[in-house]
């Protein structure tokens, strides 16, 4: 028997085996679709976690990084220490949503920030993306939900979820890779 968490499952289907499953499905498919209901922005309630996982990662010098997402998608950023400071990353994909860098590059630019960082990767499908931001905790909580509701356009109900990476995992990685080669 074979498990994944929530986390993991936008890693099960490989895009062959998903358009295996979308075949496998379609004739299940309604000949008139069910009509949507309308998606409510999301509420104060859906960042209650955004300002205790954010102070936990200032507060723990230990933690490298934060990566916080809307679960079931790859809607993120990724909160970072600099020798000064902090850092709020992107990875976006131009050819899937061309709109969402120009998204997150408006929304810094109407605060003053241009990004430290911005280069293509990946034969141009990742855009990296990395801000400056402030040091003030209220400052980068209010960013991270600013982020998730005028770029993302986060939706009532939507959870968030939080990867911590520490200094003692990346040293283990790199032990294990050093053994390994």
């Amino acid at each position: 028997m074979v498990a994944f968490s929530d986390s993991q499952l936008h890693e099960i289907v490989d895009f062959d085996g998903l358009v295996e499953r979308l075949r496998e499905i379609g004739i299940d498919h309604p000949l008139k679709s069910p009509p949507k209901a309308a998606a409510e922005p999301a509420s104060t309630e859906d960042f209650a976690s955004v300002a205790s996982e954010v102070s936990r990662f200032l507060d723990d010098p230990e933690c490298v990084s934060v990566t916080i997402t809307i679960r079931f998608t790859d809607d993120g950023l990724s909160l970072s220490r600099r020798d000064v400071g902090y850092d709020m990353g992107f990875f976006t994909h131009p050819r899937r949503d061309p709109n969402e860098d120009n998204k997150i590059l408006s929304l810094f630019g109407s605060i003053g920030v241009q990004p430290a960082v911005d280069y293509l990767c990946n034969g141009g499908r990742t855009r990296v993306l990395n801000f400056p931001v402030a040091t003030k905790r209220d400052s980068i909580v209010d960013l991270c939900r600013q982020v998730f509701t005028q770029v993302y356009a986060m939706r009532r109900g939507d959870r968030l979820d939080y990867h911590f990476l520490s200094k003692s995992e990346i040293a283990k990685h790199r032990e294990s890779s050093d053994e390994g080669g």
